[in-house]
């Protein structure tokens, strides 16, 4: 068996069924890929590998072959063939067990499938490792035959079996243990690493005289000024701000009509960005001392916020993020339950 045609006949998508591109059966003709089709020959009778061509006006969209179905692997047009046979290789490394059972979650072991009396479906696990120890954490789904699937999760050394209201119990004490050892982290870079040293500002007045000030560590702008007249200091302390930037989260949102060109679309725009900030001689007393102002969306802010209320902006975030994986999982299965039905 060989790949790239040089006749074919395109399959016809399904109705109301968009693909990216049409597949060509290929021709069994040795020469169609060169003098590298003996070892690819070899590894798709090995293997009982179908090989099919993307073909079509948007072919490019395939740009390294894939394997599907277990054994058909679809492969970019035009190219070579030791390509193919290095990706063929390597997508059939990756290949689990199909579960007898159909569980399409399910890793398929054999070993797991072996009992006709009864099968213990497994998916595949995810653990932690790094400097801290390996293949820590671990957790993945669990069903003996019939029951209710189940989350195993090893914390002490043993796996213990959760259900869906234990396993949200476990997310939310995982999430409590992360912020403090978020805030353990801190501690430890605040007894380890050397702070910087504070300096100062200078403002020289014009006639003679000068005014100086605390400079903190973390603001990025300078405020030394020189020869200043005495009638504008005033002025000029009231606009002395020390401010630190830090960036959004770029998101593309669809907005009715974009301010810069007028045209509606898909735009990017930097959500929950902004500034700390602190105005020692503010006519306002709670910008005296440093404060967190965020820009929710563009020209729309939440100001002067002070630790207390920028930890409840936070909570309210993670409670939101917490729901959106929630809907996440609720959208993955009306995908599948629409998908059963088309």
């Amino acid at each position: 068996m060989a790949i790239m045609p040089t006749t074919s006949t395109p399959t016809s998508p399904q109705a109301d069924q968009p693909i990216p591109y049409t597949l060509t059966e290929p021709t069994d003709t040795p020469t169609a890929v060169g003098s590298q089709a003996s070892p690819l020959h070899a590894l798709t009778v090995a293997h009982n590998l179908r090989l099919v061509t993307a073909d079509g006006p948007n072919a490019a969209a395939l740009t390294t072959a894939i394997l599907v179905d277990g054994n058909t692997l679809i492969v970019p047009a035009g190219q070579d063939p030791a390509t193919t046979f290095a990706q063929a290789s390597e997508a059939l490394a990756r290949r689990t067990t199909v579960c007898p059972d159909g569980h399409a979650w399910c890793t398929g072991n054999p070993r797991d499938h072996s009992d006709p009396r009864e099968h213990v479906h497994s998916s595949p696990e995810h653990t932690a490792s790094g400097h801290y120890g390996k293949d820590i954490l671990g957790f993945h789904l669990t069903q003996l035959d019939d029951d209710q699937p189940r989350l195993a999760f090893v914390g002490d050394g043993s796996w213990a079996e959760l259900d869906l209201e234990q396993t949200d119990q476990l997310i939310a004490d995982l999430t409590k243990h992360l912020a403090k050892l978020k805030a353990t982290r801190n501690q430890l870079a605040a007894l380890t690493q050397k702070p910087a040293e504070p300096g100062t500002w200078t403002i020289t007045l014009h006639g003679g005289g000068q005014i100086t000030g605390h400079q903190p560590t973390w603001c990025t702008e300078q405020h030394d000024a020189h020869d200043l007249d005495p009638d504008r200091v005033r002025l000029a302390l009231t606009d002395l701000t020390h401010v630190t930037y830090f960036d959004g989260m770029p998101i593309k949102v669809h907005v009715p009509g974009h301010a810069a060109d007028g045209k509606a679309g898909l735009y990017e725009e930097n959500v929950l960005g902004g500034n700390i900030t602190a105005n020692p001689y503010s006519d306002t007393p709670a910008r005296r001392q440093p404060v967190v102002n965020l820009e929710v969306v563009e020209n729309f802010w939440m100001e002067n916020l002070g630790p207390d209320q920028l930890a409840d902006v936070v909570a309210k975030l993670r409670q939101q993020a917490d729901r959106l994986d929630h809907v996440h999982a609720q959208l993955v299965q009306a995908r599948a339950e629409w998908a059963a039905q088309q």
